[in-house]
């Protein structure tokens, strides 16, 4: 119960900083965990169904995302960002945002990937280019 009221409470207030503050987008940035299998892979994109320019956002970021998990010689399969009208965070935010989760940490190689230096660069250049897409 406890940790599920503090969990309500930091999504609240992330979501009220981001409509305070009023940025031209956001990115909320996580690692992913599958309980079921360790197989699942890869980058994985979310954004609010209604908004069109998180969608493109989106696409954009899983686009170049892959690009860098291909880089790197990890073969994982392809898949199309993850429309979503439930998500506290992506519903209630007033401006085009995306929940970007960079791999799963339940995937050995996904894991092994994102400790190293080298490959936490390339997903840092990966975003930063899908910003700059978005943006042109």
């Amino acid at each position: 119960k406890k940790n599920e009221y503090r969990h309500k409470r930091d999504l609240i207030s992330r979501v009220d900083i981001i409509n305070k503050t009023a940025p031209d987008i956001f990115l909320s940035i996580h690692v992913n965990a599958e309980r079921s299998s360790s197989k699942t892979v890869g980058p994985m994109v979310l954004y609010f169904l209604n908004s069109m320019e998180s969608k493109q956002l989106a696409y954009s970021l899983q686009k170049k995302l892959e690009q860098a998990y291909t880089q790197a010689s990890h073969k994982i399969p392809s898949r199309k960002p993850v429309g979503n009208l439930s998500l506290y965070i992506l519903r209630n935010t007033k401006v085009p945002g995306v929940i970007v989760e960079l791999g799963f940490i339940t995937n050995s190689t996904d894991r092994e990937l994102l400790t190293t230096q080298d490959f936490q660069k390339r997903i840092s250049t990966a975003i930063v280019l899908a910003i700059k897409e978005y943006f042109s």
